[in-house]
């Protein structure tokens, strides 16, 4: 009786393990998948790559762990085999976790599809054809909006159609921009296709995109097709700034000229001034006292009237003299 019940038993413990590996696997949403395809990316600094799957060309994120490592040597035309779980869920990107083997190498990478940066923006709860597009290598142009250096790359920020989209150079910092290469400036670029899905407070990933963006290596990989305005709102800002100072600056330069030239003026009136009166007033002085001793002995000793208008006369033409040289002095003549 007793081996009975344990036999009775047996299935339904069998039964409940099944249910809940169901469950379990119903809620992880990821089922087994091999796939055969060519690289159209490869992220250098981290553990995915992206490749373009044989058939239906579907793009897949292929993502290797610590124990599955990612192949040497990927470069975009390789072809590989990829054996692991796909993450299904339309609200999330193209996953796949697994083991990837080299196959082989294609003889040219496959073609980037061309997109507009306005295609990009959608809704998943009402179109999933983009969802689709995850992880696809496309082709895109833009206007660039901002540039920001980190330490192990560079972020552009496109502008199309109203929409925007970054791009992300994996050279860092103290690589130099390359010529043309700045705000304003249109681009095309290609690389993989990515969005971010924004999650609820549960982590839980929701309808509607936060981020597109794509990726290259280097900046060789961004085409300029229009480079960047020299005459920009910071540079007007800075010439602006520059004419505003120099403006300035000639001004107080004009304002102690003119103080200099002031005090030039009062030191000069006062130098003439002062010979004037050391030279010339003091001969008058002398002329004066010469006429009135002559008109005293006038009457009594005529010689000696006119010796003293002689001295006066003479005192008047030194008088002259001085005076002609201090006027030649002030005006120059």
């Amino acid at each position: 009786m007793k081996l009975l019940n344990r036999i009775s038993r047996l299935p339904c413990a069998l039964l409940v393990a099944f249910t809940c590996a169901a469950a379990l696997c119903a809620d992880d949403n990821s089922v087994p998948v091999k796939v055969s395809g060519v690289v159209t990316f490869d992220s250098q600094n981290d553990d995915y790559f992206f490749i373009r799957r044989d058939g239906d060309s579907r793009s897949y994120r292929v993502a290797c762990n610590p124990q599955t490592a990612k192949p040497s040597g990927l470069k975009p035309g390789m072809r590989v085999d990829v054996e692991g779980w796909e993450r299904k869920n339309s609200t999330t990107p193209r996953y796949v976790y697994c083991h990837a083997t080299v196959t082989g190498i294609a003889a040219e990478p496959p073609k980037p599809k061309e997109m507009t940066i306005p295609e990009m923006h959608f809704d998943p709860s009402a179109d999933k054809s983009l969802v689709n597009q995850y992880g696809e290598y496309i082709l895109t142009e833009g206007r660039v909006t901002d540039i920001s250096r980190r330490e192990y790359n560079t972020i552009l920020s496109l502008s199309s159609g109203g929409m925007q989209m970054q791009v992300t150079v994996y050279e860092g910092e103290n690589v130099a921009l390359p010529s043309g290469l700045g705000v304003g400036a249109v681009i095309r670029v290609a690389g993989p296709f990515l969005f971010y899905v924004a999650g609820d407070d549960k982590g839980n990933a929701i309808a509607s995109i936060h981020t597109v963006s794509t990726m290259v290596h280097t900046f060789r990989e961004v085409e300029i097709v229009r480079r960047a305005p020299w005459l920009t709102v910071g540079r007007l800002a800075a010439m602006f700034g520059a004419i505003s100072a120099v403006f300035f600056i000639c001004l107080a330069l004009a304002r102690v000229r003119r103080r200099i030239a002031a005090e030039a003026r009062e030191e000069e009136r006062l130098r003439i001034a002062g010979k004037l009166h050391d030279n010339f007033m003091q001969m008058l002085i002398g002329a004066k006292g010469h006429i009135k001793a002559a008109r005293l002995l006038v009457r009594g000793d005529a010689a000696a009237a006119d010796n003293s208008l002689r001295e006066a006369e003479e005192i008047m033409k030194d008088a002259q003299k001085h005076l002609k040289l201090a006027l030649w002095n002030l005006l120059g003549e």
